[in-house]
């Protein structure tokens, strides 16, 4: 995967770029590689960075649109792209160490952001509805108390076409702003990478933002919308799912977080427990198989009363072992039921 430094020299060394489209496609590639995030809603207040804060001084103030409430809702969702992003990090490593390069120099515009952006733009999106739904319940409940757990359906309808209408509005801006750009530095609307640099992105966006709409649940945490998201992607569902997966499949390995990085995290993270649990019921089951031999034994000598001599000892799996010369026992004898069980054991962690 090229490294930041050797996309910025061939940006550099394109001719025919203006200056700003030079910046634009450093500033696309620096978010490709993950090192700043998407502009997101910033434009809508004002191309301000994602990362300003924002001073607000309480709703529809006069030091305060409505935009800005917005984006102030969104923006908790926005740091779980960088969350995924570490959690990924090893994945993307693997990737990038087992994976064949591409041999042409793929432009970033024409490549999807992937998981990360994915997961930021549902998140934020989803949050965003919710603020709506709040917004519009007054008009929507029909007179009940709004509870954003069990929105009515009219409130779930105007939150969910308002948070759409917001998703075509901010991804129509970036079409725009991205079609002016190319023809910049192409000069003509017949190269054949035209209008996958003008839409690659703004349609990932798209889809990303409905995914967020549609499965991260109503009046939630955005920790847990991540969560309900996560669990989507890592397992190849959701009606937008494939779509995402193709926009990126031009993608070098490694360049950005794919489905396939994100199931491994879900797989990863849930490993552990899993094998402790199956250590744990294993532990169990020979210790079992150990109190009811120790148990036999004990029969056994209590019936013979010890008046005959030798042991009648059961053998086992713990090293257990009597004479055996001595009267048969008259206790159930447990050497192959005790066998049988290690068998079976070893059979089942077999399978697992």
């Amino acid at each position: 995967m090229a490294t930041l430094a050797e996309v910025f020299a061939a940006i550099n060394n394109k001719p025919n770029l203006s200056e700003e489209r030079r910046e634009l496609l450093r500033q696309t590639a620096r978010i490709s590689l993950g090192i700043d995030p998407p502009q997101g809603l910033s434009r809508l207040r004002g191309a301000k960075p994602l990362t300003e804060p924002v001073e607000i001084q309480g709703t529809n103030s006069e030091n305060e649109s409505y935009i800005d409430t917005l984006y102030k809702a969104a923006e908790p969702g926005f740091k779980y792209g960088g969350k995924l992003a570490g959690a990924a990090y090893p994945f993307q490593q693997a990737d990038r160490n087992l994976g064949e390069s591409l041999e042409e120099y793929v432009d970033p515009m024409t490549v999807g952001q992937g998981y990360t952006s994915n997961i930021r733009h549902g998140t934020g999106t989803g949050l965003l509805r919710d603020k709506l739904m709040e917004d519009v319940s007054f008009l929507t409940e029909a007179g009940r108390e709004y509870n954003p757990d069990d929105p009515s359906f009219l409130t779930k309808a105007a939150g969910n076409i308002g948070a759409t209408g917001a998703t075509i509005v901010e991804e129509l801006g970036d079409l725009g702003r991205y079609a002016r750009s190319e023809y910049e530095g192409l000069g003509s609307f017949l190269d054949p990478d035209y209008y996958r640099k003008v839409f690659t992105q703004p349609y990932e966006d798209v889809m990303a933002n409905l995914q967020g709409i549609l499965y991260s649940g109503y009046g939630n945490t955005p920790q847990q919308k991540y969560q309900n998201l996560i669990n989507l992607y890592a397992q190849n569902q959701g009606i937008f799912t494939p779509a995402l997966n193709k926009v990126i499949e031009r993608a070098e390995p490694g360049q950005v977080v794919t489905q396939q990085n994100v199931a491994d995290i879900v797989q990863a993270a849930g490993q552990l427990p899993e094998q402790q649990a199956i250590a744990q019921q294993q532990a169990q089951t020979q210790q079992n198989i150990i109190n009811q031999i120790n148990q036999a034994n004990q029969n056994n000598q209590n019936n013979q009363g010890g008046g005959s001599g030798g042991g009648g000892n059961v053998s086992g799996p713990a090293g257990m072992s009597g004479p055996s010369s001595s009267p048969k026992p008259r206790g159930p004898n447990l050497v192959n039921r005790a066998q049988g069980g290690i068998v079976s054991i070893n059979d089942m962690i077999g399978r697992m």
